[in-house]
């Protein structure tokens, strides 16, 4: 909550990023998408959040695949917290077992703040699935590339110890 208050100031937003900051741990623990939405769940307290985590775990059971518009309607899409996390968490624990590629196609298509949304799902996905994941012609063209792989390797080793040391 902290370190979320450097960016955020409103409670909902400060919410949300403890939200994807747990989420974005458990994964890179490698835990399952059942048991990061629940480890969400318990560091939420307000409705908006609530609500829609609730709707959202409908969704990640079996045979569940409802199109972009219903996910943009029904969790939001917006540029406030409360509209676009809980999408961002849906989407990435929907796209674990897919490609990285399939996700992103999937976030452009539920429209809104797409940007802020695919920041949040490509973290909590790219925890879970490791750099080999993702596509490498996009990956090997990205800006700064040698200087976001370091970082990101010193904060991956910095959590390899244990979930204790993600948070």
């Amino acid at each position: 909550r902290e370190s979320a208050r450097v960016t955020h100031s409103h409670s909902l937003g400060i919410e949300g990023a403890v939200m994807i900051a747990a989420a974005t741990a458990d994964a890179v623990a490698g835990k399952s998408a059942l048991t990061i939405l629940e480890a969400a769940v318990a560091h939420c307290e307000m409705a908006p959040f609530i609500e829609r985590l609730d709707a959202m775990r409908d969704w990640l059971g079996p045979d569940q695949t409802p199109v972009p518009q219903e996910v943009s309607k029904r969790l939001g899409h917006g540029i406030a917290a409360a509209e676009s996390c809980v999408t961002a968490l849906y989407i990435a624990l929907r796209f674990l077992p897919k490609s990285f590629d399939e996700m992103h196609e999937f976030v452009v298509a539920c429209r809104g703040d797409v940007d802020t949304i695919g920041a949040m799902a490509g973290a909590i996905w790219g925890a879970a699935k490791g750099v080999s994941s993702l596509p490498a012609v996009p990956l090997r063209n990205l800006e700064q590339r040698d200087r976001l792989l370091s970082v990101a390797g010193a904060l991956h080793d910095a959590c390899v110890g244990g979930p204790g040391n993600c948070r």
